[in-house]
């Protein structure tokens, strides 16, 4: 893996997981905003589940693909690993993969490249419009 490839890994990883954090402060602002006294302990329980999903957030290489799983075994989604023919189509480094299911992404269209511009959640890669 050159560095260029590696680099755009860490910020992959790095936007999942502040949309996650985002999320996740997100989703007590409300409560906080009602109850300011309990701030502190739900800012502790944000933190520690944001923590959580890093640690479990991982990375496996495959013969074609980088699979990036979840804490809960899901897959995240699957980047290329190198410009290849794939199953009859071209795929370009850093492509960005929807999982199909936990083995195989799907193959219809990129969600994004890891080397140019892309939007990415902490669920996965965004669906097709």
């Amino acid at each position: 893996m050159n560095n260029q490839i590696k680099q755009a890994i860490e910020t992959f990883k790095e936007k999942v997981f502040n949309d996650y954090e985002a999320f996740q402060y997100g989703m007590w602002k409300r409560e906080i905003e009602q109850n300011p006294e309990r701030k502190k302990g739900l800012h502790e329980i944000a933190a520690k589940s944001i923590e959580e999903f890093k640690n479990g957030f991982r990375m496996e290489e495959t013969k074609y693909y980088f699979k990036f799983l979840n804490s809960n075994s899901g897959v995240h989604s699957f980047i290329v690993k190198e410009d290849k023919e794939i199953r009859g189509k071209k795929w370009k480094q850093g492509d960005i993969l929807m999982p199909a299911d936990y083995r195989t992404p799907a193959l219809n269209r990129p969600r994004g490249n890891i080397l140019g511009e892309y939007v990415i959640q902490w669920t996965g890669p965004l669906y097709l419009r």
